[in-house]
């Protein structure tokens, strides 16, 4: 598989021991975790001294550290596979944040592609966050099949879920070749597939959000894309942004935004967070995030 290098494998290690480290400066006398107890998910151990913190006494050093880890988290750069382009822009509203993502191309050729959001914020969000994401690396070496993998991922965190904390999350698979995509929405804000000249194809076939039930139940959706097709993911950072009148944002100016202008991939995903922004009226409340899959033309 080639998603998940040893890099980002240590990344996510160091991320949590920085966290790990700043609880034992509040608190001497818990016992930090081994980096063993990590997969596949955090562990109770370790997430319920990490979790009864308040995030604003971290010292300040650590967090900006484990913020500048998370970043690296991401993607780096576009993924090109045949005639998709994924790309994704990420505003944090807290030195870390309950927003992740990941897009990557599986050892079968097809594109994996994720996004999800935990929630709460700040240092608790940013643990739960990190559990989903390592419990998906395990999973994902066993299984590309996307309503099994979701399945999974939500009995492990049901498992271990000290918090009571929930995750909405989007996963899709994309064959480059036919450009068909299998997704499962698990109670995340609806993507759009946005096709010059169509009505928007808003992507909800899935179920109920991660972490509550052991066994929800999840349908699996499947879209033919085709060239010139746009879809794009966001958090409800971005369709709950609200103006000075308590109007929000919503998904409609998404729609707008994409009919008005063929920029490619990164420049959309930048458009939107900008136009979230600019629309938000005070400090924002939540992190904000876009994903876009591109098919060429």
């Amino acid at each position: 598989m080639v998603a998940f290098s040893t890099v980002r494998k240590e990344t996510t290690a160091r991320f949590v021991q920085m966290l790990t480290d700043a609880s034992a400066t509040l608190n001497p006398a818990s016992e930090p975790p081994s980096s063993a107890q990590l997969p596949l998910s955090m562990g109770r151990q370790m997430t319920v001294p990490l979790l009864e913190l308040n995030p604003e006494k971290l010292r300040e050093e650590e967090l900006e550290e484990a913020r500048a880890i998370q970043s690296v988290m991401l993607p780096t750069e576009t993924l090109r596979a045949g005639a998709v382009r994924i790309s994704h822009a990420f505003q944090p509203v807290a030195a870390v944040g309950g927003d992740f993502l990941d897009y990557f191309e599986l050892s079968d050729g097809t594109i994996g592609l994720y996004l999800g959001d935990v929630s709460g914020k700040g240092v608790g969000a940013s643990l739960m966050m990190c559990a989903v994401q390592t419990s998906l690396r395990a999973l994902e070496r066993q299984q590309y099949n996307p309503r099994i993998l979701v399945e999974e991922l939500n009995r492990l965190l049901v498992a271990d879920n000290p918090v009571s904390s929930f995750v909405t999350f989007f996963l899709g698979i994309i064959d480059p070749e036919t450009l068909v995509m299998r997704y499962v929405n698990a109670g995340h804000t609806m993507p759009v597939l946005y096709r010059p000249g169509a009505e928007p194809v808003w992507l909800s076939e899935g179920g109920m959000v991660l972490g509550i039930f052991a066994d929800p139940g999840y349908d699996e959706g499947t879209v033919q894309l085709a060239k010139g097709d746009t879809i794009v993911l966001y958090t409800d950072g971005v369709s709950e942004s609200a103006n000075e009148a308590g109007v929000e944002y919503g998904s409609r100016p998404i729609v707008d935004l994409l009919a008005e202008t063929s920029r490619n991939s990164v420049e959309i995903c930048q458009k939107v967070i900008e136009s979230a922004e600019t629309f938000n009226f005070g400090p924002a409340r939540d992190d904000i995030t876009c994903v876009c899959v591109r098919i060429l033309d």
